[in-house]
């Protein structure tokens, strides 16, 4: 019988949609709490700002309570009528929170959205 070792990697994406109402300041955003399912890395973030927003809608992600994206605290990122990847690279553990929030200084409410992409790679032995 001979041993082999193969690499596998398995990719998921998580979706958030966030909702947030007028008026949501900083320091009170509203979030979407996902928990996550495999030890891996963040490894893209595709955020979807629908049209009208005029920059007023800014988002940013914390794991475990600490801002991960954008990568500075006390940022986020504001855009009108756009969908853009970003690229990642975000140590995450089974079981950790990746929380999307929000905040919104428009009069009107607006939803974002945005799909995680994490990737993981272990070995598998196999036995011939």
């Amino acid at each position: 019988m001979s041993k082999t070792s193969q690499q596998r990697i398995t990719t998921i994406t998580i979706s958030y949609v966030l909702a947030v109402p007028a008026s949501t300041s900083v320091g009170r955003e509203v979030s979407q709490q996902k928990r996550i399912p495999i030890r891996g890395t963040v490894v893209q973030i595709v955020l979807f700002f629908p049209a009208g927003l005029s920059g007023t809608t800014g988002v940013f992600f914390t794991k475990e309570g600490n801002v991960v994206f954008p990568y500075e605290e006390g940022t986020d990122i504001a855009l009108d009528d756009a969908t853009l990847p970003f690229a990642a690279d975000i140590p995450v553990d089974k079981g950790d929170v990746l929380t999307f929030k929000g905040n919104n200084s428009d009069t009107a409410s607006h939803t974002v959205r945005a799909v995680v992409t994490i990737i993981t790679a272990e070995r598998v032995q196999r036995y011939d």
